[in-house]
């Protein structure tokens, strides 16, 4: 599983934010608290504060590393059962 951490002023210099009900930052704050609490050891945080094109090209490289280390496995079994 992957966490996007991102800092607050980063968010908030992005598209529109603050104009959706969740989108207030103690509210988020609190979210982001709450996802650290559940947090498991196979979660990977992912630096999510670089640009959008830095972010996809981290992120399909970790799928990639992901699915060569399971062979597909864990894909296999979300289609298949």
């Amino acid at each position: 599983m992957f966490f996007l951490d991102i800092n607050e002023q980063e968010v908030k210099s992005r598209g529109d934010y603050g104009k959706e009900l969740y989108e207030k930052e103690e509210f988020q704050k609190l979210v982001k608290e709450k996802y650290f609490l559940l947090r498991e050891n196979n979660w990977t945080i992912v630096d999510a504060n670089d640009s959008v094109e830095n972010l996809n090209k981290k992120l399909v490289g970790l799928m990639d590393t992901f699915l060569k280390e399971k062979k597909g496995d864990i894909i296999k079994k979300l289609w298949l059962d």
